[in-house]
C-alpha cells in the first residue's frame, strides 16, 4: 500500500510537470498548455498506472468479462471522453447490470478532474440503460479535498461502492447513490 502511494504521488508530479501546470498558494495556473495536451498527459501518465484491480492498460479489456460484476476501466472510450469534455478522465467503474422495475439498467462513474480546475477532483455518475446509449440521469459530485484529480482504484465490498485515490496517496470511499464519503 505505502508503494502504491509513492507511486501516485510521483505519477501526479509528473503530470503537472508534463503539462506544464504550476501550483502556487493552492492554485493551479497553467502556462500556456493547451487543455487537449493536459488531457492527452493526464490519460497517457494514469493509463500506465495499474489499478489494484489489475486491469489492463492497453486495451478497454475489463476485469471480468461478467455483466454480473462491477469493473474498472483505465482506457477510457474516446465516445466519453468527447462527450464529457469538461473532465480530465483518469478512469471508469461500471457497475453490474441490475433489474430495476423490468428493465436492465447499469451505473457508470467517471473520476478525474475538471478541465477548467485541475486541482479541483470530480466524479459523474452516469444512469444509463444496460448497454449504455439512454442516459436517465447525471450527478456529477466534486471531491471534498482540492487536491488533484482522483480516480478509483479498487473495488468496494459491495456493488455500488469503491475505493478512490488523490494524487497524493490519501483514499477515501464512493457511494455511487451518496458521492465521497470522507471519514
Amino acid at each position: 500500500m505505502k508503494i502504491r502511494k509513492i507511486l501516485a504521488v510521483c505519477l501526479s508530479t509528473l503530470l503537472f510537470a508534463v503539462a506544464g501546470c504550476q501550483v502556487s498558494g493552492g492554485k493551479a495556473a497553467n502556462s500556456g498548455v493547451s487543455s487537449a495536451t493536459v488531457s492527452s498527459s493526464f490519460s497517457t501518465v494514469f493509463s500506465k498506472q495499474e489499478s489494484s484491480a489489475s486491469v489492463t492498460a492497453n486495451s478497454r479489456q475489463m476485469q471480468s468479462d461478467s455483466d454480473n460484476e462491477p469493473k474498472i476501466i483505465n482506457q477510457v472510450s474516446a465516445a466519453l471522453k468527447a462527450k464529457y469534455s469538461d473532465i480530465v478522465i483518469a478512469n471508469e467503474w461500471v457497475s453490474p447490470k441490475y433489474n430495476l422495475k423490468g428493465t436492465d439498467e447499469r451505473y457508470t462513474v467517471l473520476f478525474g478532474a475538471l478541465k477548467k480546475d485541475p486541482l479541483q477532483g470530480v466524479a459523474k455518475v452516469i444512469h444509463t440503460d444496460a448497454d449504455g446509449t439512454a442516459v436517465k440521469q447525471e450527478t456529477q459530485y466534486l471531491s471534498p479535498k482540492r487536491k488533484g484529480p482522483v480516480r478509483v482504484y479498487k473495488l468496494g465490498a459491495k456493488e455500488d461502492d469503491m475505493e478512490i485515490i488523490y494524487p497524493d496517496g490519501e483514499t477515501h470511499y464512493f457511494i455511487i447513490y451518496g458521492g465521497f464519503q470522507v471519514p
